[in-house]
């Protein structure tokens, strides 16, 4: 068993009665790559623990799809650790160093994050 990490791009954020919200409907699956954790875990984040976060990494809570994924309020990763946020453009930095070696998806995942506006918030989402 290993830990791998899906990047929550920030769709929207809006106000609402009960607060600040947004949601991520595009999911960047990153994958497995220590090298690259290491360096992202140097990248500023912060937790948000009022903000209403909607992606499809929700968890179903009960019945037939019990533990399944939906979309829905995150709060936290499977491990129970709240969700952190950081920056499109710092993680894209750390990331486009040489002499990492990436998968096509985590190439993919990186390039995503270098076209997105260097101040768009990213979830991170560690499972």
């Amino acid at each position: 068993m290993g830990l791998d990490l899906k990047f929550l791009p920030i769709d929207s954020e809006y106000q609402s009665v009960a607060g600040q919200g947004g949601h991520a409907h595009s999911m960047l699956e990153f994958g497995r790559n220590y090298k690259a954790f290491e360096l992202i875990e140097k990248v500023p984040q912060r937790e948000r623990p009022d903000f209403d976060f909607s992606s499809f990494v929700s968890v179903v809570p009960d019945g037939t799809m019990e533990g399944g994924s939906c979309y829905g309020r995150v709060k936290e990763t499977p491990y129970g650790r709240p969700l952190t946020f950081a920056r499109a453009g710092e993680l894209a930095d750390v990331l486009q160093r040489d002499g990492l070696n990436f998968s096509p998806r985590q190439k993919a995942a990186v390039a995503y994050l270098a076209c997105l506006p260097r101040e768009s918030e990213i979830g991170l989402y560690w499972h």
